[in-house]
């Protein structure tokens, strides 16, 4: 049943790290990820870890530079955003650390209790749609939702006041990360107001046990449509179980690569944001399901965020 807003719960973000390397590339993403904040009332820490391997320094001195550079940075950076408004309304802490890059990060997330970690897609160590080293770490290992960001384009909301998140895409594989993950989609889908569709995708030759349910079926085609009919079948299950939806979602059932097809379903549903639930116990090298491979050639062709809770 579905149920009006006065009535909706919602996931609590009380905290957002942006991970900052000061280069211009993460200008709009640091923006993005502020108003991702005030979307949620939550403090925002903008983080920088002067990363002796990143400057290519070894000696004490070397390091103190580089992290009073780093400072100094920081404090601009903050000027300029209060300046600009872009802090406007946001309790905020600028945080510079000395160290192995994933490490510190990894203990900030721990000591300020970070909600949400809004991380580049690229960044100065690295050209291209991919990941860096350290976006890669900070992607598989951080125990908080993820929001991966292309810094290579334009931002669409909610980076400008006068834009909204409009559109919403929640992919599932029907496994328990992707449960887990769906509450999110659904609370973010009722404070914007957005559309939301979920997605899964089959394999162009269908599973053996959708096959068993098709045995009198004279070909491939009859399979497949029987495959999607299931499909759709377990998407509305599983959305009859998630009552705080203020707006009934629609739903897509594809067939062929899981990254293509989430890609493919997003453009054209022009969804602001991808969402998706990934499992801690799978192997990161996994390329079946909703594996982290997967994940990851969708974070990086994607045109827009992409949100993934591990659970």
């Amino acid at each position: 049943m579905f149920v009006t807003p006065m009535t909706v719960s919602s996931i609590d973000v009380k905290s957002v790290l942006f991970a900052t390397d000061f280069s211009p590339v993460s200008d709009p993403l640091l923006r993005y990820a502020a108003t991702i904040a005030r979307i949620h009332g939550a403090q925002f820490f903008v983080a920088h870890v002067a990363a002796p391997d990143v400057y290519n320094i070894g000696c004490a001195g070397a390091v103190r530079s580089a992290v009073e550079t780093a400072r100094r940075d920081s404090e601009q950076l903050e000027q300029e955003l209060l300046q600009n408004g872009a802090l406007a309304g946001l309790r905020y802490e600028f945080i510079v650390r000395e160290g192995d890059t994933w490490e510190e990060l990894e203990q900030i997330i721990r000591e300020k209790r970070v909600g949400l970690l809004v991380i580049g897609a690229r960044s100065k160590e690295t050209a291209g749609r991919h990941l860096g080293t350290t976006a890669r770490q900070l992607f598989c290992h951080a125990d908080c939702p993820v929001l991966t960001v292309s810094g290579g384009r334009d931002l669409d909301s909610p980076a400008d006041r006068d834009q909204k998140i409009r559109s919403l895409l929640f992919a599932t594989d029907f496994g328990m990360a992707s449960h887990h993950a769906l509450a999110h989609a659904v609370s973010l889908a009722n404070r914007t107001g957005a559309s939301l569709t979920l997605v899964h995708a089959l394999p162009t030759i269908p599973a053996a046990e959708a096959i068993r349910l098709s045995v009198q079926a004279k070909d491939m085609t009859q399979i497949q449509e029987d495959a999607r009919l299931a499909c759709f079948q377990r998407l509305e299950e599983l959305v009859s179980k998630q009552t705080a939806l203020v707006v009934r979602p629609d739903f897509s059932v594809t067939f062929g690569i899981a990254s293509e097809q989430i890609l493919r379903v997003a453009e054209l549903r022009k969804a602001n944001v991808i969402l998706m639930g990934l499992s801690r116990s799978a192997r990161v090298e996994t390329a079946s399901g909703l594996s982290w491979a997967t994940a990851h050639e969708v974070v990086c062709g994607a045109d827009c965020p992409v949100l993934t809770i591990r659970c």
